[in-house]
């Protein structure tokens, strides 16, 4: 994960900064960063090991604690790297603490921060803990019923590359490789994909 800045040098926070980050645990493994893989402490300020004082070509900073600066970059991040039924995947709320330093930019087109320190907070969702309307693989190919947006949807459940599709002519969402015969296809991995939906029920 590169973050890419306009600035020249790391400003120091004149108060606490609220971010997050997207982690990821293989089962009976601890949780560790995303794409490092560096271990996650909760609750106690970490130093980063390596911080990077001046930015590369092009503005890039590779060093340092990275983290989104809006929540809902951080969900479409996890939701983007849920990939295998194996790991779990999770956004956690931190804080870069008042007294550290940092750089803003841009990572995946998201506001974004690398800080020399930062404290885990709390475990905001994550794949192993949301149960999305207890699809199970068995679910595989089943029609489903709910209220979409106030609209009736009818559609079936489809899993591919791990992930869970709702198959559907209502709503445009990720592609789905198979769609089961539909025009369109909505994925599934976290609270923010399920927004307006209600009264969902597996039909058979």
């Amino acid at each position: 994960m590169c973050l890419y800045t306009e600035e020249e040098r790391p400003v120091t926070a004149t108060e606490d900064i609220v971010c997050y980050k997207v982690t990821r645990r293989e089962k009976d493994e601890e949780m560790v960063s995303l794409y490092m893989r560096s271990p996650i402490k909760m609750n106690q300020v970490m130093t980063a090991p390596k911080f990077q004082t001046e930015p590369r070509y092009y503005g890039k900073i590779e060093y340092g604690f990275h983290s989104f600066a809006e929540l809902g970059k951080a969900f479409y991040e996890m939701s983007s790297n849920v990939s295998s039924r194996y790991e779990e995947f999770f956004v956690i709320e931190c804080r870069i603490p008042k007294g550290s330093r940092f750089w803003t930019g841009e990572f995946s087109r998201a506001k974004s921060y690398v800080s020399n320190k930062i404290e885990y907070v709390k475990i905001i969702e994550g794949t192993g803990l949301f149960n999305f309307f207890n699809i199970q693989e068995t679910d595989e190919g089943k029609s489903f019923v709910c209220i979409w947006n106030e609209e009736k949807v009818e559609g079936k459940i489809h899993f591919e590359d791990g992930k869970i599709f709702l198959c559907q002519n209502s709503l445009n969402g990720r592609d789905a490789v198979n769609k089961l015969g539909y025009n369109y296809s909505w994925v599934i991995t976290n609270s923010d994909d399920i927004k307006g939906i209600k009264d969902f029920e597996i039909v058979d």
